[in-house]
């Protein structure tokens, strides 16, 4: 009991001490190297040398701050585009290069194939044949987390499989 005490109280008083020197540092005014960094203080000697009024001056200086000049256009932010749903070489639902073990998830009229890597193809096995609702579960959920990634078509279709692990999962809770 007292060692957790001592400890608390040590872990406080270094709690106080960084807060202490982090304040102290938001507080010190900035300089950008435009302008003069005000000159250090002299040593205590050196000080009793100076007219009240020398040193009056140098305290009543504002401080001013460079503000940066705002942008006429503002930056547009980058926000990754959706996985295309047919691609040869990558899933269309994670986007992991695939093997030679893939799957495909759909057809297009095109004849385009959207295809999918083992582990997608894995998951929305277990939400159509597993047996395990658990495993169901943690596969849905997986894959409802890739919906916003994914191309539009993709997702329609991903839902279809969501719901179909949702009427298993309550189907399974009617029976027990």
């Amino acid at each position: 009991m007292d060692v957790w005490l001592i400890i608390l109280i040590g872990c406080a008083v270094l709690f106080g001490v960084i807060a202490f020197f982090l304040i102290r540092e938001i507080k010190r005014p900035q300089y950008n190297g435009t302008k003069a960094a005000p000159a250090q203080e002299a040593p205590a000697d050196d000080r009793n040398g100076q007219s009240e009024e020398a040193s009056a001056a140098t305290q009543e200086s504002p401080v001013t701050v460079l503000v940066p000049p705002v942008p006429d256009e503002l930056p547009t932010f980058v926000f990754s585009e959706t996985i295309p749903a047919f691609q040869e070489k990558r899933c269309c639902i994670c986007n992991h290069e695939l093997g030679w073990r893939h799957g495909v998830l759909y057809r297009a009229d095109t004849g385009a194939e959207a295809r999918i890597d083992y582990d997608c193809a894995c998951k929305l096995n277990t939400i159509v044949k597993g047996t395990e609702r658990r495993e169901i579960a943690v596969a849905a959920r997986s894959i409802m987390s890739r919906l916003d990634d994914v191309d539009p078509m993709v997702a329609a279709y991903l839902r279809s499989y969501i719901k179909l692990a949702a009427q298993r999962l309550r189907e399974g809770s009617d029976e027990q």
